[in-house]
């Protein structure tokens, strides 16, 4: 049996009002899409949180790393075989 919106506005005119609305409230059907949306949001709201507070941070260590890469010279490497 459909649990779709169409079917409680079709069968409102032969249910109670509180009958239609426990039917309703009984019915999962797409129960599972909506555990996911739900889930989905809160991981790109958490995410969108942890980057707001650690962005600044992240780049003190960034220009901090470059900024010491910078002043080191490389050495040359030179293999001799003996020829």
């Amino acid at each position: 049996m459909s649990c779709g919106p169409f079917y409680f506005i079709k069968r409102h005119s032969e249910m109670a009002s509180m009958n239609c609305l426990a039917k309703f409230n009984a019915c999962e059907d797409g129960a599972v899409t909506i555990d996911w949306v739900m889930l989905t949001a809160g991981l790109v709201g958490f995410g969108t949180l942890v980057f707001v507070n650690f962005s600044g941070g992240i780049r003190h260590v960034d220009t901090e790393t470059g900024n010491a890469l910078s002043s080191i010279e490389v050495q040359e490497i030179v293999f001799d075989y003996g020829n």
